[in-house]
């Protein structure tokens, strides 16, 4: 009767144990020399579903592990920001944007879809009309 043979098998002919495979190495080993194979995952080690012998088997990683952030800081009570109430420049004459008229010109062309549009000039008269008012 010939046994399996391999560089982790041991059988004893009268008191035979279980042979396994390894996951890791795929060779064939004592079942009992099998470990879990653990590994980090979160703030706690966990099985990764493999068994491997013990010569095989890996320490777990500590970059797995999810880093431990403190706390946040506690909030000031009752806060008081600056707030200011216009963003603009003294040297901008321009009115806020949400002021703008949209002028739906199409191109700069003379010719917007086969139909004459205004010249650049009326185009010029009507934002300075619009922005510093008729004059």
């Amino acid at each position: 009767m010939t046994f399996p043979a391999g560089k982790y098998v041991r059988i004893d002919p009268k008191n035979p144990e279980a042979l396994a495979i390894c996951d890791y190495s795929g060779l064939p080993c004592m079942h009992k020399d099998l470990v879990r194979q653990m590994a980090w995952r979160g703030d706690g080690l966990v099985w990764t579903g493999l068994l491997v012998n013990k010569r095989f088997s890996d320490i777990p990683n500590q970059q797995g592990r999810a880093p431990l952030l403190p706390p946040d800081p506690i909030p000031v009570a009752n806060p008081r920001p600056q707030f200011f109430q216009s963003m603009t420049w003294s040297n901008n004459p321009l009115p806020a944007w949400k002021d703008c008229q949209y002028f739906p010109w199409a191109s700069l062309s003379n010719v917007i879809s086969g139909v004459q549009a205004q010249t650049e000039a009326q185009r010029v008269e009507a934002l300075e009309t619009y922005y510093w008012g008729a004059g």
